[in-house]
């Protein structure tokens, strides 16, 4: 799959780079004390920067190195730091990236996995929070006109992928424009907090 994200970055068709910073991450960033969030598919950085300009430790990981260095660049831009890794989240491990997150975030990265994968990135996440960590995990489910893109995930699926998690919240997530092949592919916010 990275490698047909690296080519979608190289023609420049990156419709998930459109997105404004959710409201659901701006009332976990504001509204909670700051501490170590880590962002999984950050891309180009945008929501990884925000939290860092508010006062929160940032990790971001990502398999495209052009969207790293596109973060890198906004990172140096706000004046603030953002720890960048780049790997493969089915892959890596607790040392590649730390632990001790107090808060997680997922713009779509862990649903467009296989079974497998999704086992093995939810397994890592799991591992490198603490008791009380937020996930916040934004996907799509099944539904609308099928199209090309990433893989859709049930609603239902989310909490037996991560059984150590209780649901804060569940809803639609349709403020999030979406443009492209998944405009009209049903969207979804997951919270939830670490046992």
């Amino acid at each position: 799959m990275a490698l047909a994200y690296q080519l979608m970055y190289r023609i420049g068709l990156t419709p998930w780079d459109q997105h404004e910073i959710s409201e659901p991450l701006t009332d976990l960033i504001k509204n909670g004390t700051p501490g170590h969030l880590l962002d999984v598919g950050c891309g180009t950085g945008k929501d990884a920067v925000f939290a860092a300009t508010n006062g929160w430790r940032v990790t971001g990981i990502d398999p495209v190195s052009p969207a790293l260095r596109t973060a890198r660049a906004a990172a140096a831009e706000a004046g603030v730091e953002v720890r960048l890794v780049h790997g493969d989240i089915t892959r890596l491990r607790v040392s590649d990236i730390g632990d001790d997150f107090t808060a997680v975030q997922d713009m779509g990265c862990i649903a467009g996995l296989s079974d497998k994968g999704q086992a093995a990135a939810a397994g890592l996440v799991t591992a490198v929070s603490r008791p009380g960590a937020r996930l916040l995990l934004f996907y799509f489910g099944p539904g609308g006109a099928m199209r090309p893109g990433p893989r859709r995930m049930p609603p239902a699926q989310v909490p037996s992928l991560f059984p150590g998690w209780d649901v804060e919240m569940h809803r639609p997530a349709d403020e999030v424009v979406v443009r492209g092949p998944l405009r009209d592919a049903p969207r979804f916010w997951h919270l939830l907090v670490k046992r």
